[in-house]
Order: C-alpha cells, then sequence, then structure tokens
C-alpha cells in the first residue's frame, strides 16, 4: 500500500478488538486463516504487523538488499548506496558486469560511511557490510564529537586570520568538515534505527521527541561545519587576490 488505509475497530468479546487486514497485504506474505501474525510496539506508539516472527527485530535479524552497478552514473550509484546505510541494511550487496570499472568510486563512497567495510569480493559481486556496533554507539555521542569537531574549526579559522596562513587552515578546516558530514550521516542513520525499533528496546531513555530534537541538533551542527568551511574557503580566495578580509580579523 502506497499511502495509509482506514480500517474500523470491531468488538470482539468482553476484551478483545478486531481490525481486518488488508487482502493484498495478506496474499503477498502467503497467509491464509488460521496463520499466527505478530504484533510489535514501537517508539512512536504505532503498531506493527507482521507476517512471522522471523522479522520482528530490526536488530536482531540482518537486513540485507542487493543493488546492481549497471547502467547507474557515480552520483546515483553513491545516492543508493548512502541510502542503504541509513536505512539500517546491515549487508549491502553489489553485483554487474560493471562492477570492476566501478570500483575505486565504490571505494571512495564507502570510506565515507563510518561502520561500512568491504567484507568479500569476487568478479560479479561486492559485499559491504556494516561492522559498527550500534547498541554501543548513542546518537548523544556521535553529536558530542561533531561539537568538539565545530570548536576546532572555529580554532583554526581564527588562527588562518590571525596568521594569514589560510591555505594550510583550509585544508584542515575542510578535513574536518568531511568528518562532520560523515557523523551527520552516521546521526541520521541511528535516529532512523531508534525509530524503528523504538527507543525504549534499546535500553534507552529517548523519547520519539528526544529523538527528533538530536536529529534537528545535528542537521544544524552539519549546516554550521558547511558555513565554517564556505567562509575559510572565500578568504583564502580573498588572501590569494591581495585582499585579506578586515572585518573579519576585527570579529576574530
Amino acid at each position: 500500500m502506497s499511502s495509509a488505509e482506514p480500517r474500523k475497530i470491531i468488538k470482539f468479546g468482553n476484551s478483545s478488538h478486531v481490525i481486518s487486514l488488508p487482502s493484498s497485504w495478506v496474499k503477498e506474505n502467503n497467509l491464509s486463516k488460521g496463520d499466527i501474525v505478530f504484533i510489535e510496539k514501537n517508539g512512536n506508539n504505532e503498531l506493527i504487523i507482521l507476517p512471522s516472527k522471523d522479522d520482528m527485530s530490526y536488530s536482531e535479524k540482518e537486513r540485507k538488499i542487493i543493488i546492481s552497478v549497471d547502467g547507474k552514473d557515480p552520483e546515483t550509484l553513491r545516492r543508493e548506496i548512502t541510502s542503504a546505510y541509513i536505512n539500517g541494511f546491515g549487508s549491502i550487496i553489489l553485483n554487474g558486469k560493471t562492477l570492476k570499472s566501478k570500483l575505486s568510486q565504490i571505494k571512495n563512497t564507502t570510506d565515507f560511511l563510518i561502520g561500512l567495510s568491504t567484507l568479500a569480493h569476487s568478479d560479479g559481486e561486492l559485499l559491504l557490510k556494516d561492522v559498527l556496533s550500534h547498541e554501543k554507539l548513542p546518537p548523544q555521542e556521535v553529536i558530542s564529537r561533531i561539537n568538539i569537531t565545530i570548536a576546532a574549526m572555529f580554532s583554526h579559522l581564527r588562527i588562518a586570520i590571525n596568521s594569514k596562513d589560510f591555505v594550510k587552515k583550509y585544508n584542515e578546516i575542510r578535513s574536518l568538515d568531511i568528518e562532520i558530514n560523515r557523523n551527520y550521516l552516521l546521526v541520521w542513520k541511528l535516529m532512523k534505527k531508534y525509530s524503528y525499533n523504538g527507543a525504549n528496546n534499546n535500553g534507552s531513555s529517548l523519547n520519539p521527541t528526544d529523538l527528533y530534537n538530536l536529529w534537528w541538533l545535528a542537521m544544524n551542527q552539519e549546516y554550521i561545519g558547511d558555513e565554517i568551511n564556505l567562509f575559510s574557503q572565500q578568504t583564502r580566495s580573498r588572501a590569494r587576490l591581495g585582499s585579506c578580509p578586515q572585518t573579519a580579523r576585527k570579529g576574530m
């Protein structure tokens, strides 16, 4: 189903209530009268109906996805791998006749995604595995890491303006901005994982509002990092033209 379908609740007996299941969903999952389905409550106060117990836990069962690399330009392939990473697929299988010619660009993408490593490689298939232990990595810790990185970017920018060493400091600031972007994607991934399972199911006191606030904070941290990087880039360009930004120096 592409959108939510309204279902009427029917009272059954003294303490039970019943709703009907979409016939298309029943057929897709090969269910019939008398079969057992499983109901799981997530952190958003939503009920998830699962056709088998094997599908019950997002964290207990590894999720896999197969991506064909054939006929895809580097940007499309990068987006698909990144999307699979953010959406919590523990194994990402890449295959196709053109795989060998795209290994370099695939490596550039995987190097950017924290915890994603190449575990197996054959002529026509590449297995990427998420080896990060997410249960031991709360999103607050990643956000604190981003805060420290932003502080370091400001420090480098101040030194660059005061010493006029723009080229070296810009390279350092740019490297730090890349680290912020990598950690932001990791926060995004963690947010989706926690939201799917329910914060309480992950042994955390975070509720859905907390998760949203943390994601919002991380998004703005990423924006601040981009702005510092852009300002340092513009400052370096002006310095090369011999027009050091006096107003910025005074502000520092």
